[in-house]
């Protein structure tokens, strides 16, 4: 079965719900998986540009009082939020090949034996609870952290969150705090097989960036092709393979197979993403951009990913946001000309993006 490129995106669009914005939030997070985090406007930004209308503290609302979603590191060792019922199939697929890495990092980098890295974990958790402790806090009662762990921000807690013991807590003033998860969510978590995890993992991956191929699933998991065999392995009954005119293999969910004769709708002439936006993530081959010159403006060194603006669906230009508690100025980078059209369409979006944090004066400044 073959698919033409422009229906592969057609329906990777609508499965980002980008196409297709939903009205509940929850919708969109079910579909993205995992949602990259670093930093706090990511989020809402990403689920903004997924629904028909966001409500501004909604993700606040998930995560500290009904604590249906949770912030940690998970995949591909960096923050994301998910939905807590979704972490123990991390727990049990890709967080435990990163807690192996991690750990032989130290035993070669710092002389740390498994013993004494469990021994650190310990001293850690002995000073997590259900309420949130800053790192300062803990680095008082446990000194030595820095001279076994270095100084990167959040190492030392990286492999208690791998093993969903810890999860990450921003309050006012974007202050971070820790606070050990079964406490905080009142409960234990299960424990999933491996192979059915990374089959999950798998199934939940194509559900909201599929069709793929076996190596996107591998990157946008952080993990190796043999982890991605086992997870494929896992489903295989689930799965179909179609090819592209280059005869590139896909994979994709059977239940999906509808999609691939239905007319879905059309890829929106204007969109605006954030830093990190979910889609610029989930494979190496960047699907917004044909151009290298243009790839090295959103995809910079050190792994940084601009916020972009697309153009029917291709890297357009970028954005960055300055924001005070009265005005937002929009500094806009346009990769080439545009049309009246497109200019007032694109600060209209600009605008209910601002709507986002109740604020009403814009400025734009286009390089």
């Amino acid at each position: 079965m073959q698919i033409s490129s422009s229906k592969l995106n057609q329906i990777i669009f609508y499965k980002q719900k980008l196409s297709a914005p939903v009205d509940d939030p929850m919708q969109a997070v079910e579909s993205l998986f995992a949602i990259q985090n670093q930093y706090p406007s990511t989020a809402c930004q990403v689920l903004w540009a997924r629904t028909k209308k966001y409500t501004p503290g909604w993700i606040e609302e998930k995560l500290y009082t009904e604590k249906s979603l949770i912030k940690t590191w998970n995949l591909r060792w960096t923050i994301h939020i998910i939905k807590t019922q979704d972490l123990p199939v991390l727990i049990s697929s890709c967080n435990a090949f990163y807690y192996q890495r991690i750990s032989s990092i130290l035993l070669k980098q710092k002389k740390l034996s498994q013993e004494r890295i469990e021994e650190l974990n310990s001293e850690i958790k002995s000073f997590l609870c259900d309420s949130p402790v800053t790192k300062e806090y803990i680095h008082s009662k446990i000194p030595h952290l820095t001279e076994n762990f270095g100084d990167s921000w959040g190492s030392e807690f990286k492999l208690l969150s791998f093993k969903g013991l810890l999860n990450i807590f921003t309050g006012k003033k974007n202050k971070t705090g820790f606070v050990r998860t079964d406490m905080w969510i009142g409960k234990s978590l299960p424990v999933i097989d491996i192979k059915q995890a990374y089959g999950i993992l798998l199934e939940k991956y194509l559900n909201g960036y599929g069709p793929a191929q076996i190596s996107e699933f591998a990157y946008w998991a952080g993990v190796q092709k043999k982890h991605a065999e086992t997870a494929v392995n896992s489903i295989k009954h689930k799965l179909i393979k179609i090819y592209d005119k280059n005869k590139k293999e896909f994979l994709m969910l059977k239940q999906d197979l509808s999609l691939l004769e239905d007319t879905l709708p059309e890829i929106p002439e204007i969109l605006i993403l954030p830093k990190f936006d979910v889609l610029n993530l989930f494979s190496k081959n960047k699907l917004i951009v044909t151009d290298d010159s243009i790839k090295k403006l959103i995809f910079r060194k050190a792994g940084q990913i601009e916020a972009v603006i697309l153009i029917n669906g291709l890297a357009g230009g970028t954005w960055r946001m300055t924001k005070t508690s009265s005005k937002i100025s929009f500094n806009i980078c346009m990769f080439g000309k545009i049309s009246k059209k497109i200019k007032m369409e694109l600060e209209r979006r600009f605008f209910s993006l601002a709507d986002l944090y109740g604020i009403k004066e814009c400025s734009f400044v286009y390089e």
